[in-house]
């Protein structure tokens, strides 16, 4: 096929062209701005590019013709020098700093359903999924450093119910897509478990709260959001809550990681169970450190889960998500009660952060001249396991002065975050409260984090639930203490 100067090359003849790698020379001939008009018709709604509403994506290669669409409008407007480059190069020149971008693709089903009964709930989907966004976004502003970061609705694309696992394929102008192939609003089990409520308050601030905050009896049964000009500010008007199951699912693309992976089951310690008890997502608000490895994300230009090759999915092959490493040059500790003191690291019986934790013991910690105890640094170092390097994630320190032993579940978060933060040295001052139980082996050992301004009402709580409080600790470097309490049977 030959390229006039004038000609205009087809969709169809483009990806002709790529497959048989000439593409490169149609697109110099033709000079990139003049290759393709955008052929896939799309509605705005709300102000959110909407496809295959007027003309059906029902095969794989309407999908992938829509894909390869979008990243021709993404390369038309790179200079050449950046057209050359790699496809994370031509990311990170081309994608805002301060924006994630996400794409939702949807059964066609499920999303004329929303629309369908938008006179009861007050949202169609594409609101819907905006609502999510904005709390999202009010989440990521609680962070200092964070106040400009957004994350934004890029498109939303309708697709035949015959696709039950996602057709569409990453183009380089998103962050994240989610595929929705249910209507997730109603279903009461599952998935749908916890709904957020949000009650509108005369000043115009958001109450959150959930029926499983006030079934546990949390000391935080509402969190309370500032006013702000967005569709979120208005859900109390409207007949839907806010799924915290898809909150979760998101933050992921937001490269943050499951905070369950710091629990313990059947431990050979005293107490055998450990509950990192952040609550992020079931409850209506993000944990301190997620906050900070968000902020550490957005510094460092980390974007999406599957389009950054620094993401926790594609960082597979040296060291699985390194933030785990990042701790201060120096550590030591400080504690109310202690004689010797020891410390346990947790490996894994498998190469996955999921499975099964087991612990070995590390040197005895030595102390410094002005007698603090001087964390052993070979234990924050990865371990192979099968080959793979794997972060400890969870750490117990013993301490004992004769017959009396105390342990403590110790994440690396509790490293992580004064690090992220730029503490290079962090002395860490652990105060035992001095309850011991009866039976140790009857409780699990729950950490929580609590704003210092917090500490009065949170401990309050803890003794009219009955729980009793075990150890605390200010974290270097954050306004944030961590919290460690005893309940039984949990």
């Amino acid at each position: 096929m030959s390229l006039g100067q004038n000609e205009q090359v087809s969709r169809r003849d483009f990806l002709k062209l790529s497959a048989s790698g000439v593409l490169g020379l149609a697109l110099s001939r033709l000079g990139v701005d003049g290759a393709l008009a955008r052929e896939s018709s799309y509605r705005l709604v709300h102000g959110v590019e909407v496809y295959g509403l007027d003309e059906k994506i029902d095969t794989l290669e309407k999908a992938k013709n829509l894909t390869f669409e979008f990243d021709l409008d993404f390369e038309r407007k790179l200079p050449k020098d950046i057209k050359s480059k790699n496809r994370w190069e031509q990311r990170e020149y081309a994608m805002p700093k301060d924006k994630r971008l996400f794409q939702f693709v949807v059964n066609e089903s499920i999303y004329h359903e929303y629309s369908k009964q938008k006179a009861k709930t007050g949202v169609d989907f594409v609101e819907y999924i905006q609502i999510h966004l904005d709390l999202m976004n009010r989440f990521s502003k609680q962070q200092p450093g964070l106040e400009n970061f957004r994350t934004e609705l890029k498109r939303v694309i309708v697709v035949s119910d015959d696709f039950k696992r996602n057709p569409v394929e990453y183009s380089k102008d998103i962050d994240a897509m989610w595929f929705n192939v249910k209507d997730e609003r109603y279903e009461e089990k599952a998935w749908n478990y916890y709904q957020w409520q949000a009650e509108r308050q005369e000043s115009g601030d958001l109450i959150l709260t959930t029926e499983e905050d006030r079934a546990m009896d949390s000391y935080k049964e509402s969190v309370v959001l500032p006013k702000a000009d967005d569709l979120l500010q208005s859900i109390s008007d409207r007949g839907v809550g806010v799924n915290w199951a898809l909150i979760h699912e998101l933050s992921h693309h937001w490269n943050l990681p499951d905070e369950y992976v710091f629990d313990c089951r059947e431990t050979p310690f005293k107490f055998k169970d450990f509950r990192y008890g952040t609550w992020s997502f079931t409850r209506p608000y993000l944990s301190p450190y997620l906050k900070a490895l968000l902020f550490r994300n957005k510094k460092e230009n980390i974007r999406g889960y599957y389009t950054d090759p620094r993401s926790m999915e594609l960082d597979r092959d040296e060291v699985s998500l390194d933030f785990y490493g990042q701790v201060p040059q120096e550590v030591s500790f400080q504690l109310s009660d202690a004689g010797n003191f020891k410390v346990y690291r947790s490996s894994h019986v498998k190469p996955d952060y999921y499975s099964a934790k087991i612990f070995s013991d590390v040197q005895e910690v030595s102390r410094s001249p002005e007698g603090n105890f001087v964390w052993p640094k070979e234990s924050l170092e990865p371990l192979k396991v099968e080959g793979k390097k794997l972060y400890s994630t969870v750490y117990v320190i013993r301490t004992s002065d004769g017959e009396k032993n105390k342990e403590l579940y110790f994440p690396v978060s509790l490293f992580n975050i004064p690090a992220i933060f730029g503490v290079k040295k962090a002395n860490y001052k652990i105060e035992f409260t001095g309850y011991e139980p009866d039976s140790a082996y009857a409780y699990t050992q729950v950490m929580e984090y609590v704003e210092a301004s917090e500490m009065p009402v949170f401990m309050a709580k803890k003794s009219q639930t009955g729980e009793p409080i075990y150890a605390l600790m200010a974290i270097p470097g954050t306004q944030e203490w961590a919290v460690w309490s005893l309940v039984r049977d949990l």
